[in-house]
């Protein structure tokens, strides 16, 4: 499983994405199974993705990460921090 994939651009936004775990656990670290994928649009807005699969390789992720921007256009038109 990676946990970044760079920079690359898609329909005119420059996209970034890193693996991260949310898990929470009382003993030990968080379950893989909590980690989601966390999206950079245009180098400053981060959005919450997708979760994670065990499987995940670049290229899969970069196709899971095309979708979800045509999926969210509303949200990857602007700039500004989705804070």
């Amino acid at each position: 499983m990676i946990d970044h994939v760079p920079k690359f651009s898609y329909r005119g936004r420059t996209i970034e994405a890193w693996c991260e775990a949310a898990g929470v656990s009382a003993w030990g670290p968080g379950r893989v199974s909590n980690a989601f994928w966390e999206v950079e649009v245009n180098g400053d807005s981060r959005y919450y993705g997708f979760l994670s699969e065990p499987d995940d390789d670049l290229e899969s992720v970069t196709k899971r990460l095309c979708a979800w921007v045509d999926a969210h256009l509303d949200l990857t038109t602007g700039t500004g921090s989705a804070d």
